[in-house]
């Protein structure tokens, strides 16, 4: 434990967490459990990547947070996980919104479209849906799908009326129209 809390400290959270592990494994009954899980998820969510970058530890932060919460529910630790869970699941999304937008701009709408409804069927609660909903319906608009782009960006307004995405999709179903 002190050799992980070492490399925790040194922020050479790769080895930290590979230490955390072994620890879990060959003392599961230790009393303060919860901290170590907590810093084992900690050392994977530190090394975290750019949203525009490889996100496989970003989920394997997810992961050990899930862990976290279904063994120790009653933790000092455990509003600070549901946190880190919910950034986590934000970061991911926004990875995938880059992706869209990469479809969007390389004119490959099929495919942004395809990203964007996945990106709101798995992260209904994101915090920039309404860009996501604007880059959907506009990559309808251009892939001439104007049905279908007026639908996504009614529902854009409706959900978003303050949001200058819907300013514009405001915009575009006038000019559809």
């Amino acid at each position: 434990l002190n050799l992980a809390d070492s490399y925790y400290g040194n922020e050479e959270y790769e080895e930290a967490r590979f230490q955390y592990l072994k620890f879990l494994e060959l003392y599961p009954k230790y009393p303060h459990i919860d901290t170590v899980m907590y810093r084992m998820a900690m050392s994977s969510f530190l090394r975290m990547r750019p949203d525009n970058r490889d996100q496989s530890i970003t989920q394997e932060a997810i992961r050990d947070f899930e862990t976290f919460l279904l063994t120790h529910p009653q933790s000092q630790h455990f509003r600070d996980v549901l946190q880190k869970i919910i950034y986590c699941k934000n970061k991911l999304a926004a990875h995938e919104l880059g992706v869209g937008k990469f479809y969007f701009q390389q004119g490959a709408y099929h495919a942004a479209i395809s990203r964007f409804d996945r990106l709101l069927k798995t992260y209904p609660a994101i915090y920039f849906r309404d860009e996501v909903l604007f880059y959907q319906g506009e990559s309808y608009l251009r892939e001439e799908s104007q049905e279908k782009a007026t639908e996504v960006f009614q529902a854009l307004i409706s959900q978003f009326p303050d949001s200058p995405f819907a300013k514009e999709a405001q915009k575009r179903i006038v000019r559809v129209r």
